[in-house]
């Protein structure tokens, strides 16, 4: 789905809030449910899809109506508008001075079977090669982005995940957020929203606490 790319309203800068109609007979439609603005969808076999703006809603935005643009060049568009502000979420308690930049909606977790963090009791994997090691189901929960941490509420307690412990933030599309923390990988599977967003706003996020503290976190490109 074009919304899962174009996670964020290149207009109104609104996450999560452009949607595709898919009609019979007719164009799909791209609309944005917060500033009201609308896309018409043309597909270009062997070239691309291209979103014309058919309306501008409320957002103000300087485009005229009738502006076409390759799926690419909105994306573009969007990624001009990305800043990191902070944002309230009442199922996370910060720590002082700590912001908060992204809550996600249901997420599934998946962790290695020897993982002590979800299974304390699971026996010692010391030595086991990684490509022995399966994936166990953490079940179903939330993941939030601080500018310290990556922090995990689902069963049980808060896993808490210090971003200085984050070695690397991969999409794996198709299969979800894949995280090595340590010499542990987690995947993490989103159910209603873009893996690339996540990826997006780590990306953003390491940079800053690469020029905070020197701490490099490798991740996709966006």
């Amino acid at each position: 789905m074009i919304s899962l790319l174009l996670w964020r309203c290149p207009l109104c800068a609104m996450n999560d809030a452009l949607t595709q109609d898919s009609r019979l007979w007719q164009a799909d439609r791209l609309r944005c449910r917060h500033c009201l603005a609308w896309w018409r969808v043309r597909r270009v076999p062997g070239d691309n899809f291209y979103l014309r703006l058919m309306s501008t809603g409320v957002s103000g935005a300087a485009l005229a109506v009738g502006t076409e643009r390759s799926i690419g060049e909105w994306y573009d568009a969007m990624k001009q508008t990305l800043r990191l502000l902070p944002l309230h979420d009442p199922a996370l308690s910060l720590l002082p001075g700590e912001a908060l930049y992204l809550a996600s909606g249901p997420v599934r977790l998946q962790v290695e079977e020897g993982d002590p963090l979800f299974f304390p009791h699971a026996p010692a994997m010391a030595g086991v090669d990684k490509r022995a090691v399966r994936a166990a189901s953490a079940g179903q929960g939330r993941l939030f982005l601080t500018d310290r941490r990556l922090v995990w509420q689902g069963e049980g307690p808060p896993r808490v995940f210090p971003l200085v412990q984050l070695n690397s933030a991969y999409a794996v599309m198709d299969q979800g957020l894949a995280l090595m923390v340590g010499m542990r990988l987690y995947m993490a599977h989103f159910l209603t929203e873009s893996l690339l967003k996540w990826v997006t706003y780590l990306a953003l996020v390491a940079g800053e606490l690469a020029a905070r503290t020197g701490r490099r976190i490798e991740t996709s490109h966006f």
